[in-house]
């Protein structure tokens, strides 16, 4: 296959990718895309840069933030570039420049259809962090946007165990299970812990018959996803809970300030392991 094909600006923003740590090719898309397509003055830090066609210059910390990636990731990737030639980097005013090597190779398109008053303005919208905030929070309000961590969170929502009469707050756990996901906490885990703690309290409810109580088993949604109790459960695994393991259980649960919730599933395959 030869030839080649054309991105839009801007499309790495698209609300349905935000959330997710980007791959190695993402982070080169992301570097080739915020290069400028001709020479441009830009203010960083108070002093004035000028940059040529293919260079941008952004701190290590913005690009982990844009990338999901830590600080010393980004700059483990960007001696790897600089080792195969994709990139050279230098320091202007105290401000790291990276050039893209063969830029025209990648972007040889845009000499001859990209207007000036369309480019020049991509750039300006790319000049500040607070611009681009703007431009995201514009995405999300944006009618019919894709919102995939909302879908995310009305899985969970649906799995979780109910706590009724006690209160759940739904708005709190969408907040606290966004900030997870934008953290970078992967959704199928937390989606797998949420099952694997909905069957350890089924089985609880199971065992105590009438003596089970919602509020006693079962924290509310918002703890479970602060406490990052999703980690301490596995739902591949059923079995009925000994006392021990339900005493364990009842002490752990709640929303009291307890240290990590008893993995009950874990604990019992563990034991059987042994056995």
């Amino acid at each position: 296959m030869s030839g080649r094909y054309w991105m839009a600006r801007g499309w790495m923003d698209h609300p349905l990718f935000r959330g997710e740590p980007y791959t190695k090719a993402q982070a080169w898309c992301w570097l080739i895309e915020n290069a400028v397509w001709k020479r441009h003055r830009t203010a960083i830090g108070g002093k004035e840069i000028f940059l040529r066609r293919g260079q941008l210059s952004y701190s290590t910390r913005y690009m982990a933030e844009a990338w999901g990636w830590s600080e010393a990731k980004v700059r483990r990737f960007l001696r790897v570039l600089r080792k195969w030639s994709n990139i050279d980097a230098a320091t202007d005013a105290g401000q790291t420049v990276i050039t893209i090597c063969n830029y025209d190779k990648y972007q040889a398109h845009d000499t001859s259809t990209d207007a000036p008053s369309d480019a020049g303005a991509t750039q300006q919208r790319r000049s500040s962090d607070a611009n681009k905030k703007k431009d995201n929070k514009e995405n999300k309000e944006k009618e019919g946007a894709v919102d995939p961590v909302g879908s995310a969170f009305k899985k969970f929502w649906d799995t979780y165990p109910s706590r009724s009469p006690a209160s759940n707050p739904k708005k709190l756990a969408l907040d606290a299970f966004r900030r997870k996901v934008e953290a970078g906490v992967p959704v199928g885990d937390i989606l797998g812990g949420v099952e694997g703690f909905a069957a350890a309290v089924n089985q609880q409810q199971r065992q105590d018959g009438e003596k089970y109580n919602p509020r006693g088993a079962v924290c509310q949604a918002v703890t479970f996803l602060n406490q990052e109790r999703y980690n301490d459960y596995c739902p591949e695994v059923e079995t009925l809970l000994t006392d021990e393991q339900r005493a364990a259980l009842a002490r752990h649960s709640g929303d009291g300030q307890g240290d990590a919730v008893l993995n009950v599933v874990s604990l019992h395959a563990s034991k059987t392991v042994g056995h």
